[in-house]
């Protein structure tokens, strides 16, 4: 369903879904929304300095500038911050011990491309997890 916004001096403004078009005079624009990008987009603003996503089961662990991470999955239902315990740093990777009240969760950033298998888009770092004896794998990129 179009839906056009407003047409005003020669400039006419239309909204179909996740697409818009804007003409101003001989010249028109297209755009597209990403979910992904804006998503990252979004946790930047809200302070991120890394995010990393993973898939089945889907989780998403966002690392604050204050060395608080936050671990969220089961649809964002479930949201876990933990405490930076121990960090370690070798040439490419960079591994952590995190704690919270009640879970304790290993994180390895290696500094090698990852591609994400659902969406076929490439990251910076591959990320491996393991969280309370669950092994997951995922791809994350570095907000600033």
């Amino acid at each position: 369903m179009l839906i056009k916004l407003f047409v005003l001096l020669g400039i006419t403004f239309s909204l179909f879904s996740a697409e818009a078009d804007l003409s101003v005079t001989q010249n028109r624009y297209h755009c597209k929304n990403d979910g992904i990008a804006a998503t990252f987009e979004c946790a930047k603003f809200e302070g991120v300095s890394f995010r990393a996503i993973g898939n089945e089961p889907g989780w998403i662990l966002n690392i604050m500038p204050d060395n608080k991470v936050a671990f969220i999955t089961n649809h964002g239902k479930v949201k876990t911050y933990f405490k930076v315990e121990k960090q370690f740093s070798e040439k490419n990777a960079t591994e952590f011990i995190l704690r919270s009240k009640n879970n304790l969760l290993y994180l390895r950033i290696e500094n090698r491309v990852c591609r994400d298998s659902m969406t076929d888009r490439s990251y910076e770092s591959s990320v491996y997890l393991n969280f309370d004896g669950h092994e997951l794998r995922g791809c994350g990129q570095s907000l600033f």
